[in-house]
């Protein structure tokens, strides 16, 4: 028996904006892997922050988020870091501090650059 029909990915949308933010999440999950691979179990931590944050909104929305819904995302996630940052700062705890740099510049790197 022949296939006749045309096979169609597992995550195939109609729409075109759907399609988009598989790319940006699919960039954080290929840097998850590469710093699995490089042996980064904090860069590892904060890229699984980053996706678990993403799908929590695509859960609570019950939809897939297009680009421009996962960079609010990433802004949310980096205004938190800041307002972290100054808080720790002020209660002199450069640990913490460094902690939430290293998150923050990670997640800078993903808006888009203006």
């Amino acid at each position: 028996m022949e296939w006749t029909e045309p096979l169609i990915a597992p995550f195939h949308f109609a729409d075109p904006d759907l399609r988009g933010a598989h790319v940006a999440k699919g960039s954080i999950s290929e840097d998850m892997k590469a710093a699995m691979k490089r042996g980064s179990r904090s860069a590892c931590l904060r890229y699984g922050l980053l996706l678990a944050a993403i799908k929590q909104r695509e859960v609570d929305e019950r939809k897939e988020l297009a680009d421009a819904e996962v960079v609010a995302v990433i802004e949310k996630m980096i205004k938190q870091r800041r307002d972290s940052i100054a808080q720790f700062q002020a209660a002199n705890r450069k640990d913490l501090v460094d902690g939430e740099t290293f998150e923050l510049n990670l997640l800078s790197g993903y808006l888009p650059s203006s």
